[in-house]
């Protein structure tokens, strides 16, 4: 089965009106305002049934705690169950069709749960969360796997940014909205069942609006009557993820996110309490989280920048810091602002810290197999958010104060970010390569958006300096694996940061034939995998600051894998840190001001070295 891309245009936009104006299309609109209700209906009920158990069996129940768990044990458990099979039902249906389906069932459910609440009936109320949950199941892995068959490549980062961010608000919302307009003694007010049945008669209208997508025949995506065979076939999705460790790593990122929710929500009543009006709370945690995504958007320049993930975990980390000062002051009057700052800073970092995680997810792993991906991504978070509630749960009964279980969520926190980042440096070395760059330069990038969001595709650019490959790392919007003379890799300064950012060292035939071949296996390799690979093509670093004479490695590379190659121009780093201009490296220009000129990609069978070695030549100019 080859992987069609249902949008083989891979240019990336240029105006700001051409970015956000699928925002507003057939394309994306009706599927925004469908997965937001979605999310506000089942958080409606939510909320209810969760004032309605501490203002009633919350208080008669021994363990106050473990009640107030019972509500949001309802609504995640069936993710657990059935998102296997969401997955499969994803890959295997037109999803278009499988959401209104979806949203079809929905309508009565949300009756049901309208009864429950106006008959007062807590065990009916319960039914329909579950329900409800069920449904969510059904509709998680599809909701994500239709976002690459609406919107074209460099349309998707914002697509699943403004997803990720407006579920979360819509989650926020929900939950407040629904434990305010519950009566606390008994039945709804009319309000609350109102808003119930309409969100979800709105979001059912709304589906009918989403246009029809791709669909692909697999094998593989069958799907079963038993929920525990689709465990099995859901291995699909778990083999899919754990094929490209920075996705499976993401996904491990994703669920922790996802259970230091489940960790703030479960303390957040109790640390709340005398300290922040909830509703505050509510809202300066959808301002920030709001925020954070947009910036994660500009930032990324509609490309998946995962140097942002490791910004935000930071940003968590100092943010849940922050709050443990806050919350943990034995007058709990005294900083009501400090803790909304604290709160609306965590909300930010957060966006910031899982919108790239979830567009590494969208965008690395093959459409017509995402579903399933984001089916284990979903069972992951599940089983996560249900262990975290529980502990914490069990931590107030015990009378652990909510301020310990903060500092607790928080080193919990770092050790996860820590075990993450150090298992995929992917991460941190786009941030470190970003840093360096624009410390130790002044950088300037011009034709970011020629760079082709998707697809193999192979770089060329003049070395100049031995900062060269990280300068690159730090502003391609894509992940590159640079081929590196292996002197060069070998530096003892640089030598680990060249084997983080997985760099393929090769030396010439007369010096080590054996590492030669090894490193054109590699970039075949890559290539393959529709990954970057970046080369230097003048063989080593330039000793006059001009540029040398292309070898014919590219030719090499291009004759087994004809692929797209992008000519790109480093000037003003001749003479500057750590060049070749001076006999001895001592710097003569630090924070010197630099650009990285980046051409249009050129067909594979117009790109001969010598045509290379021109381009290079005159995207360079005359500034050295």
């Amino acid at each position: 089965m080859a992987d069609v891309d249902p949008h083989p245009s891979s240019r990336v936009a240029s105006t700001a009106w051409t970015r956000w104006r699928f925002v507003a299309g057939r394309r994306f609109a009706p599927y925004a305002i469908v997965q937001a209700l979605t999310a506000v209906v089942d958080h409606l009920v939510l909320g209810a049934l969760v004032a309605w158990f501490a203002a009633g069996l919350g208080e008669r129940a021994s363990h106050a705690g473990a009640a107030a768990l019972l509500p949001g044990l309802a609504l995640v458990l069936p993710f657990v169950l059935l998102s296997a099979t969401g997955g499969g039902l994803a890959d295997r249906l037109e999803p278009a069709r499988l959401i209104r389906w979806i949203k079809a069932a929905e309508l009565p459910l949300a009756l049901l749960a309208i009864v429950a609440l106006v008959s007062g009936r807590t065990p009916l109320l319960v039914v329909a969360l579950v329900a409800l949950g069920c449904r969510a199941a059904l509709f998680g892995p599809v909701k994500l796997a239709i976002l690459p068959r609406l919107l074209a490549p460099d349309e998707r980062l914002d697509g699943v940014a403004l997803t990720i961010a407006s579920t979360l608000v819509a989650i926020l919302a929900g939950a407040m909205l629904g434990a305010r307009w519950i009566g606390a003694e008994g039945p709804a007010g009319p309000v609350l069942s109102w808003a119930i049945g309409a969100s979800a008669a709105a979001g059912a209208l709304a589906s009918l609006a989403i246009p029809a997508t791709a669909k692909v025949e697999d094998a593989e995506a069958r799907v079963r009557a038993n929920p525990a065979s689709e465990w099995l076939i859901g291995r699909a999705g778990w083999r899919e993820a754990r094929a490209r460790p920075a996705v499976w790593n993401g996904i491990l990122g994703i669920s922790w996110f996802w259970a230091f929710g489940a960790i703030l929500l479960a303390m957040a009543p109790a640390a709340l309490a005398g300290r922040v009006d909830p509703a505050a709370a509510m809202a300066a945690l959808a301002a920030g989280v709001l925020a954070g995504a947009l910036l994660a958007m500009a930032a990324s320049r509609r490309l998946v920048e995962i140097g942002l993930v490791p910004l935000g975990a930071f940003g968590m980390a100092a943010a849940g810091v922050a709050g443990w000062f806050a919350f943990g002051d034995e007058d709990p009057v005294t900083r009501p602002w400090a803790a909304l700052a604290a709160i609306v800073a965590f909300g930010a970092s957060a966006g910031l810290y899982v919108v790239p995680l979830y567009g590494l997810l969208v965008t690395r792993v093959p459409w017509p197999r995402l579903g399933r991906a984001v089916a284990a991504n979903n069972i992951l978070n599940a089983l996560l958010m249900l262990i975290a509630a529980g502990v914490v749960a069990l931590a107030l009964d015990l009378g652990v104060a909510p301020s310990t279980i903060l500092l607790g969520a928080v080193v919990a926190h770092a050790l996860v970010a820590t075990y993450v980042f150090a298992l995929v440096p992917e991460f941190l070395l786009r941030l470190l390569a970003w840093l360096l760059a624009n410390v130790l330069y002044r950088l300037e990038v011009h034709g970011r958006d020629r760079i082709p969001a998707e697809g193999p595709l192979l770089i060329v650019c003049n070395h100049v300096s031995y900062m060269d490959a990280i300068i690159l790392l730090g502003a391609i919007p894509r992940p590159t694996r640079f081929v590196m003379y292996w002197k060069i890799f070998d530096q003892p300064l640089m030598k680990w940061v060249f084997r983080a950012a997985r760099a393929i060292p090769i030396a010439g035939r007369s010096e080590n034939p054996e590492l030669m071949e090894a490193a054109f296996a590699t970039v075949r390799a890559e290539l393959d995998a529709g990954e970057v690979v970046g080369i230097f093509p003048e063989g080593g670093l330039t000793r006059d600051g001009a540029i040398a004479p292309f070898r014919p490695g590219v030719e090499r590379i291009l004759a087994s894998n004809p692929v797209p190659v992008v000519p790109m121009a480093l000037r003003g780093l001749w003479g500057s840190l750590f060049s070749r201009r001076h006999r001895y490296p001592i710097p003569r220009r630090f924070r010197a001001r630099i650009a990285l000129v980046i051409g249009e990609p050129v067909p594979p069978g117009q790109a001969t070295a010598a045509f290379l070695e021109q381009r290079v030549r005159e995207l360079r100019g005359d500034w050295a």
